[in-house]
């Protein structure tokens, strides 16, 4: 029985596939770089339940919100923080409005 299971291995034949990946789209590249690195920077401080809600057609006074939610205050907080650090050192921008600390 042992070398019946042998011989049935050996006579697998062997399937060879190629694969040709022509165009990959990133993740959110139809966003504007700051709606980007907003999600990134909050992801990286492992926000949960992003959402970016594209605004341009609906009203004059915002472009995007973006929507995240942490576990508890201090990371919501972190996460923050964190956006708007980024925006500030990568694209010289400051967000008009962002939540995360009581009295926002």
């Amino acid at each position: 029985m042992e070398e019946a299971i042998k011989q049935k291995s050996l006579a697998r034949e062997e399937i060879t596939e190629t694969i040709e990946v022509t165009a990959v789209k990133t993740p959110f590249s139809d966003l504007d770089e700051d709606v980007q690195l907003a999600i990134y920077s909050a992801a990286e401080k492992k926000a949960v339940d992003i959402v970016a809600l594209d605004l341009r057609k609906i009203t004059s006074f915002a472009e995007f919100f973006v929507i995240a939610s942490g576990t508890n205050q201090r990371q919501v907080q972190a996460i923050s923080d964190e956006i708007s650090e980024q925006l500030k050192k990568q694209l010289k921008k400051t967000a008009i409005r962002i939540e995360g600390y009581v009295g926002a």
